[in-house]
C-alpha cells in the first residue's frame, strides 16, 4: 500500500498536537522508578518504569517524524536534532553540574573522576557503567545510563527512518522494525546462553535494550492510535474483548515480574514486555475516557508527567541530599518524602526557568 492510500485512513491532528494520557504514563513510569530507588526495589519493578519510558520515547518520536513526513514529504534531520538538543541537553547538563557541586562541597560521600564526567557528558554513561562501574561517575547520576541509550537511538533512528520511508508503506517499515526486535532478542540470547554475559551488560547496553524503544516505533507506524481511524485493535469486537486483551497484556507483564529464571529475565523478558505494552499504550491513548485509564489525566498525575524528565534526572541527587539532612534520622519514609519534595521543587524551577524558555527559543529560532 502506498503512503497516498494509507493517508486516506489518517486522522489529521490539530495544530498544537498533544496526547494527554502520555503525561500520565510518564508519571506512572517515574513513580515506579522512584519507589524502587527509595528502598522498595525488591517489590517495585523500577526497571519496568525505564522500559515504559523507552517505549514512550520510541512511539512519540516516530509519531512526530511521521507527521512531519506526511506534511512536507520529508524529514528534516537538522530540525530533529535541534529539537532534541533544546529539549534534552539543558536540564541534563544543569542537573549533572548540580551533582558535580554536591561532590565538591561534600554533600556526597563519593567522588567522581574526569573520565566518568566526560563519559556522561558525551552520552556513554551506560558503557562506562559496564566497563568501569559507577565509582567514577558524578555521584547520584548513574541514572544517566538510560539517557545514553535514548541518545544513541535519537542519533540513528531518524536516519534509518528517512532511508526506509520513501516508497514503502508504514506497515512494511514496521515489519522491518519487528525483524530488528527479533534480532535484538537473538543477540541477547547469544550473549547470555553462549557467552555467559551477565546482567550489567544486558540491562545497560544500547545494543541489548534497543528493542524497548523500537517496539514504540512500531506502534508509531502500525496502528498509531492518534493518526489512524481504524486499527486491527479496534476490530476485535466488543469492549469485553478489548478488556480481555488488556488483562492478557497485564498478565504477561506480571508474569515477567514473578518468573525469576535468570536466562528468561535477561532475554525474553524485555521482548514480552514490549509486545504487551503495544495494546496497553494503544488503548490508553485511543480509549483514554475509559475509567481504567482515567488516572492518567488526574491533574496531580499530569503535573508529575510534565515534570517527569527533570524529576527522573534529579531524584537520586534529591535522595542523597535528603540523606544528608536526615543523617541522624533513619526513617526511610521521611527521607523519601523530603527527597520527593526537593526533586519536585527543583523540577518546577527547571521547568519554569529552563525548559519553557528553551522551548520558546526553539520555536522562535527554528519555527518548530
Amino acid at each position: 500500500m502506498s503512503h497516498v492510500k494509507e493517508q486516506e485512513h489518517i486522522v489529521k491532528p490539530n495544530k498544537g498536537f498533544y496526547i494527554p494520557s502520555l503525561n500520565g504514563i510518564r508519571a506512572l513510569a517515574f513513580i515506579l522508578v522512584y519507589l524502587s530507588h527509595v528502598g522498595l526495589g525488591h517489590i517495585i519493578p523500577g526497571g519496568f518504569g525505564v522500559t515504559v519510558f523507552f517505549f514512550l520515547s520510541g512511539y512519540l518520536i516516530t509519531t512526530l517524524l511521521r507527521m512531519e513526513y506526511e506534511k512536507t514529504s520529508s524529514i528534516s534531520l537538522k530540525h530533529f536534532y535541534l529539537r532534541r538538543t533544546y529539549r534534552i541537553f539543558p536540564p541534563m547538563y544543569i542537573t549533572l553540574f548540580v551533582g558535580v557541586l554536591f561532590s565538591i562541597v561534600g554533600l556526597s560521600s563519593k567522588e567522581f573522576d574526569t573520565a566518568g564526567l566526560i563519559a556522561q557528558m558525551l552520552h556513554f554513561t551506560n558503557y562506562y557503567l559496564i566497563l568501569v562501574g559507577s565509582d567514577g561517575l558524578v555521584p547520584s547520576t548513574s541514572i544517566y545510563w538510560s539517557l545514553a541509550i535514548e541518545e544513541h537511538f535519537y542519533l540513528v533512528f531518524p536516519l534509518a527512518l528517512l532511508s526506509l520511508i520513501k516508497g514503502r508503506s508504514y506497515q512494511s517499515i514496521a515489519a522491518v522494525l519487528t525483524c530488528l526486535c527479533v534480532l535484538v532478542l537473538v543477540w541477547r540470547c547469544i550473549l547470555v546462553m553462549v557467552f555467559d554475559v551477565g546482567h550489567d551488560y544486558i540491562y545497560h547496553a544500547s545494543d541489548t535494550r534497543l528493542d524497548s524503544l523500537i517496539f514504540g516505533c512500531i506502534l508509531g507506524l502500525w496502528g498509531n492510535p492518534m493518526l489512524e481511524k481504524n486499527s486491527f485493535l479496534d476490530q476485535q469486537g466488543s469492549t469485553l474483548k478489548m478488556s480481555l486483551i488488556i488483562l492478557t497484556c497485564c498478565g504477561a507483564i506480571l508474569f515477567c515480574f514473578l518468573f525469576r529464571n535468570e536466562v528468561f529475565r535477561e532475554t525474553f523478558r524485555y521482548s514480552i514486555q514490549g509486545i504487551a505494552l503495544f495494546p496497553l499504550f494503544y488503548y490508553a491513548i485511543k480509549q483514554s475516557h475509559w475509567k481504567i485509564f482515567s488516572i492518567l489525566e488526574y491533574a496531580p498525575i499530569k503535573w508529575i508527567g510534565i515534570l517527569s524528565y527533570t524529576l527522573y534526572l534529579s531524584h537520586l541527587l534529591a535522595l542523597s541530599l535528603a540523606g544528608s539532612i536526615l543523617w541522624d534520622n533513619p526513617s526511610p519514609i521521611l527521607k523519601a518524602c523530603i527527597a520527593f519534595l526537593i526533586a519536585l521543587l527543583f523540577s518546577v524551577v527547571m521547568y519554569k526557568f529552563v525548559e519553557k524558555p528553551f522551548a520558546r527559543l526553539r520555536k522562535r529560532l527554528h519555527d518548530s
